[in-house]
């Protein structure tokens, strides 16, 4: 049994994977930008976000209120869920 589908692609900002989960629950979008060296999450549960590398910790901070982006992905993901998937 298939929970979701990743894809990953190339465009003109830079990298992408999308999460595709089963039932029409939605997509989450990670998007690389090169250009401006941050990194864009849309995850059906919580929107919209950009994330910026912090030097100092390597981690992906939320560029409004300075979050860690993997928190973020994973606090979606378990809600969404209702729990820990059972892969």
């Amino acid at each position: 049994m298939t929970f979701f589908d990743v894809t990953r692609s190339t465009n003109e900002e830079g990298e992408k994977i999308s999460i595709r989960l089963q039932g029409g629950d939605g997509t989450y979008t990670i998007q690389v930008d090169e250009r401006n060296f941050t990194m864009n999450l849309t995850s059906p549960m919580s929107g919209a976000y950009t994330y910026v590398l912090c030097s100092r910790s390597g981690d992906w901070l939320g560029m409004d209120d300075a979050h860690i982006m993997e928190g973020m992905l994973t606090r979606d993901l378990i809600r969404q869920c209702n729990g820990v998937p059972l892969f």
